[in-house]
């Protein structure tokens, strides 16, 4: 059984295995709603965004992609904001040069008193040699079954 969150709201539901599925997006889009997206910015900054709907615009000769994103708080933009964004300018998550996660990313993280809790990777940075990475504990739910990664 998996637990599911539904929408954007707080609702949730424990779903069977033949009842949940791969993301797929609509025929001629690339992404798709609910999907976790990075934002390529001109000056090369990533900004973390859900996908909150897809238009096609027929304006053009050719048919072009749009998305309705939901841009994620950050350090530069401490408030969540809605944006239309060209498809070209979308890609999948990927951490930044050096780093194992991407900020945003939901990951296993061990306390202090080496209980496994899932969480939010808020932010990282070097410190003495060594990077480290701030995240924010999700519900203060105990992962109890999952295998520790690193």
């Amino acid at each position: 059984m998996y637990r599911c969150r539904l929408g954007e709201g707080v609702l949730e539901k424990h779903m069977g295995e033949d009842e949940v599925r791969e993301l797929q997006p609509e025929n001629g889009f690339v992404f798709c709603k609910g999907q976790t997206v990075q934002i390529c910015r001109p000056d090369g900054a990533l900004e973390l965004a859900t996908i909150l709907d897809t238009r096609m615009d027929r304006a053009n000769v050719r048919s072009e992609p749009w998305y309705s994103c939901r841009l994620h708080p950050s350090e530069s933009q401490p408030y969540s904001r809605a944006e239309q964004i060209h498809e070209d300018e979308l890609q999948q998550p990927q951490p930044q040069a050096g780093c194992a996660f991407f900020v945003g990313q939901l990951v296993q993280a061990q306390r202090r008193k080496g209980e496994w809790v899932l969480a939010r990777v808020v932010e990282f940075a070097l410190k003495d040699y060594e990077l480290q990475y701030k995240c924010a504990v999700v519900r203060d739910a105990v992962v109890q079954s999952w295998v520790p990664h690193a």
